[in-house]
């Protein structure tokens, strides 16, 4: 699900060389974002309440996901969950 300019998968190089985040956030619309990313409502409602899974923002609901979390749920496979900015691409987990 990485974004890489016209082509939708990543490559085994761009995998290694993204950063790697402690969460990923994931939207009601579909939209996958690291803290960084996720704009300046989801930003604040993080700031406010750091260990809070769940925000609701003026213009989205954000579920917060750790790398215990996504690989419970895809089979212990987190590769499949990054940042959906084309210049991140931040993958969860721990630092390579």
């Amino acid at each position: 699900m990485s974004t890489n300019g016209d082509d939708e998968r990543s490559t085994p190089e761009q995998d290694e060389q993204a950063p790697r985040v402690a969460r990923l956030w994931v939207s009601n619309s579909g939209r996958v974002a690291c803290d960084a990313h996720g704009g300046m409502y989801l930003a604040v409602a993080v700031e406010q309440a750091p260990r809070r899974r769940h925000h609701t923002t003026p213009l989205d609901a954000w579920e917060g996901y750790t790398a215990r979390e996504v690989a419970l749920y895809l089979d212990g496979d987190t590769s499949v969950l990054s940042c959906e900015d084309s210049r991140c691409g931040a993958r969860i987990g721990p630092s390579a």
